[in-house]
């Protein structure tokens, strides 16, 4: 597992001066700050790692596959060929972070402590969209992470979308 999250850190990384070089050579922007809440300081920095990859892989990082493919079709129908190509790679790099944390929570968490990485995960996915989606957010049903054997799949209708 260590080596695993090793391996994701140089990927992430990676991604870093990927998206910077798009940013400034491709889009011809310059590279600035989103709004990131202290909600994100508050997953990351949690002492269990558990809930840090519940988060963190199995929500935020499959819904960034989502976005992913999206920025692909929409890349390719400019004719945007480099950035559809890079949008390929990082999604490669996000499958595997996804089934890292898939894999490794169903291996070592027991069912009643997967249950309550369910529930911890879904009292932060609704603060981080809730901080995104301003005062008219309504959740839009469930929550699913990937270490989940069942349950309907919901992108979210914030981030990564």
């Amino acid at each position: 597992m260590r080596l695993e999250l090793a391996h994701q850190m140089w990927d992430e990384a990676r991604h870093i001066e990927i998206v910077a070089k798009v940013v400034e050579d491709e889009l011809g922007a310059d590279l600035g700050f989103g709004p990131w809440s202290l909600v994100w300081w508050w997953m990351q920095n949690e002492d269990d790692p558990f809930t840090r990859l519940t988060l963190t892989n199995c929500w935020a990082e499959r819904n960034l596959m989502r976005t992913l493919r999206q920025w692909r079709r929409e890349a390719q129908d400019q004719g945007l060929e480099r950035i559809a190509d890079l949008c390929d790679y990082l999604q490669a790099d996000e499958r595997t972070h996804v089934r890292l944390a898939t894999e490794w929570i169903r291996k070592l968490a027991d069912a009643d402590r997967q249950q309550e990485l369910v529930r911890w995960g879904r009292e932060a996915v609704a603060r981080i969209e809730g901080f995104y989606a301003g005062d008219d957010y309504e959740r839009a049903g469930d929550v699913r992470f990937t270490f989940q054997r069942t349950a309907r799949d919901r992108p979210s209708i914030v981030i990564g979308e």
